[in-house]
C-alpha cells in the first residue's frame, strides 16, 4: 500500500519510488493480496455453515478467480485440480511465513478463504517477538508459554488439517463421486511444498 492504494510488489520495486521506501529483489512477500477475492471462509462452507447452493456457488466462484489468476481454463471445470492447486498454494504460504521467521499462530478454517489466502494475521508474531519477549500472548492463556518452534509445528498441524477438511468440503459440493484417495495426495502435495520453500 502507499498513499495512492494498492500496488503490486513490482511496483515497490521500480526507480518510481524513493530509494528509501525501495523493495529489494531479494524480499519475498510473505502473504498474497489478490487484486480480485473472494472472502468466504473454509469454516462456512461445512455443514454448519452456508446453504449448499450458496457454498457451491462460493465455490464456483473461487474456482473461476483462481482459474483467472492462473490463466489455467481447466482448473475453472475441474474441482481436483482445483483442491490439488489450494492444497499446494498453501503449503506454499505458510513455508514462506514461517522461512520469513514468522508464525500465524491460529490456522483453523475460519482464517483460511475459499481463494486459499490466510487472512487475520493479527496473530501473527515474528521470531524477534519470541526473542525479546514481545507481545508473544495475546490469543488465550494456554498458548502463552509456547516457543516459537512450537508454534511453528502448531501452524502446520493446524493448516494441514484445516486444507484437509476445507479440501474434503469443497469436493463433498462441487464433486460429491470424487475418490477419498485424493485427500492422501493433496496431504503430500501440502507437506512437499512446504519442505521445498523452507529447505
Amino acid at each position: 500500500m502507499d498513499d495512492d492504494g494498492t500496488k503490486p510488489v513490482s511496483h515497490f520495486r521500480s526507480e518510481r519510488v524513493a530509494p528509501e521506501h525501495r523493495i529489494g529483489e531479494d524480499v519475498v512477500p510473505a502473504a498474497l493480496v489478490r487484486a480480485l477475492r473472494i472472502n468466504t471462509r473454509l469454516s462456512q462452507i461445512n455443514r454448519a455453515g452456508l446453504s449448499h447452493k450458496r457454498a457451491e456457488r462460493d465455490i464456483r466462484k473461487a474456482m473461476g478467480l483462481v482459474s483467472e489468476e492462473m490463466r489455467n481454463e481447466l482448473m475453472r471445470e475441474n474441482p481436483i485440480r482445483f483442491v490439488e492447486w489450494f492444497a499446494n498454494s498453501l503449503g506454499h504460504d505458510l513455508g514462506v511465513l514461517h522461512k520469513n521467521g514468522e508464525v500465524h499462530r491460529w490456522l483453523h478454517a475460519q482464517n483460511i478463504t475459499l481463494d486459499a489466502r490466510i487472512v487475520d494475521t493479527d496473530s501473527v508474531r515474528s521470531r524477534k517477538n519470541f526473542e525479546t519477549g514481545v507481545d508473544v500472548g495475546g490469543i488465550e492463556d494456554p498458548f502463552r508459554s509456547f516457543s516459537f518452534d512450537q508454534f511453528v509445528e502448531k501452524d502446520k498441524k493446524d493448516l494441514r488439517a484445516t486444507v484437509l477438511s476445507g479440501c474434503k468440503h469443497i469436493l463433498e459440493h462441487v464433486q460429491p463421486d470424487y475418490d477419498s484417495s485424493i485427500l492422501d495426495k493433496l496431504a503430500r502435495s501440502f507437506d512437499s511444498e512446504y519442505a521445498r520453500v523452507t529447505a
